[in-house]
């Protein structure tokens, strides 16, 4: 006896999303992101399933698209486009990439639980969680940063100065690169 798993793609169509309190927040499992600046909060993407079609939840700013059946494909490809009236945006994939192509100007939280993140041109204060991939972000100007990586590496380029930044690997390599200045540095190293 052998067991096929059917692969369903569908093409979602945009979807306007209200920006709550200046807020917006999106949890997609197993999905890849990319985030970008724009004019209105809107998603748009592809889903992939093989069992049962997940429903994509939007309420009050917050996006959900939660697997209902724990085998088999689900996940998406996303692109989320935030606006300037998002303050804030908090914005997990689960195992998927995220990647956030060009600044943003709000405060952000990028969570994965396993990929990597890869973004440019941070702004506001930023916390980027890979779990156990990389963190790669150069053009920073965001004046406080906080990444965190289970076993990935962790790149970060500024071109402003930062406040404060706070780097945790439990054995990933760590490279910092900072505009000329004088910095204050605490630094304290395990296994990476």
């Amino acid at each position: 006896t052998e067991i096929y798993t059917l692969s369903l793609h569908d093409a979602l169509p945009i979807f306007p999303l209200a920006v709550s309190g200046g807020e917006l927040t999106a949890d997609f499992p197993g999905s890849n992101v990319t985030i970008v600046p724009g004019d209105a909060a809107r998603l748009a993407g592809t889903v992939s399933y093989s069992i049962a079609r997940p429903h994509l939840t939007v309420s009050n700013g917050k996006i959900s698209y939660p697997c209902a059946v724990p085998t088999g494909e689900c996940g998406m490809t996303a692109t989320l486009t935030v606006p300037p009236s998002a303050t804030s945006a908090d914005v997990s994939s689960g195992g998927g990439s995220i990647t956030v192509p060009r600044g943003l100007t709000g405060n952000l939280t990028l969570t994965t639980s396993g990929s990597n993140i890869t973004a440019s041109g941070l702004a506001g204060t930023a916390n980027l969680d890979s779990g156990s991939g990389a963190i790669n972000a150069s053009g920073i100007t965001a004046s406080d940063m906080t990444t965190n990586t289970g076993g990935g590496n962790a790149a970060l380029t500024f071109t402003k100065a930062p406040h404060d930044v706070v780097v945790n690997s439990a054995s990933g390599a760590v490279s910092i690169v900072l505009p000329r200045g004088s910095y204050d540095f605490r630094v304290s190293a395990g296994g990476g």
